[in-house]
């Protein structure tokens, strides 16, 4: 069903594509079709009015439309279930195909940094730097282990006298 076909009552669907969040809302006005008012924008467009969350609202579509995009193209709306379940099966590759790079990601941060250390004198120094505060605050946590078990022998032994 495209946009000017809708009445009011029908149901709409939008996708948020940030958030991955779907909601059903309702059609509560329908404008005769109408020309764009936006210079450069050439073809006939609707008014749909929409309750549907905090997505309620109008929004200005193609009348023969089935989808349109608003806010930078982040939210999807839509008259037609089958175009925000593509939508998601898109989020969903784009996003399996980020999580499974990760492992690269970190094998590249990895060499940056053993090349970066070998030709940047600057960066050399600082991570020689950080490894030497690094071994301090394990010298120190050691040191404060064994005075916690020197204390807890020694408040056993003058509990016992």
């Amino acid at each position: 069903m495209t946009f000017k076909e809708l009445k009011p009552g029908n149901e709409i669907f939008v996708l948020d594509k940030n958030e991955v969040d779907v909601k059903r809302g309702t059609v509560s006005l329908v404008s005769p079709p109408h020309v764009s008012n936006q210079p450069g924008v050439l073809g006939m467009f609707v008014d749909i009015t929409i309750s549907a969350d905090k997505y309620s609202g109008q929004y200005v579509v193609s009348e023969n439309g089935v989808t349109a995009y608003a806010s930078n193209n982040t939210i999807l709306i839509t008259t037609n279930l089958d175009n925000v379940l593509a939508e998601l099966r898109g989020i969903k590759t784009n996003a399996e195909s980020i999580v499974n790079s990760i492992d690269k990601y970190k094998g590249d941060v990895s060499r940056c940094d053993t090349l970066l250390a070998e030709l940047d004198p600057v960066f050399k120094r600082e991570q020689s730097y950080e490894q030497r505060f690094s071994k301090l605050e394990k010298a120190l946590d050691k040191l404060a282990d064994s005075n916690d078990k020197i204390t807890d022998i020694l408040t056993k032994m003058t509990q016992k006298r």
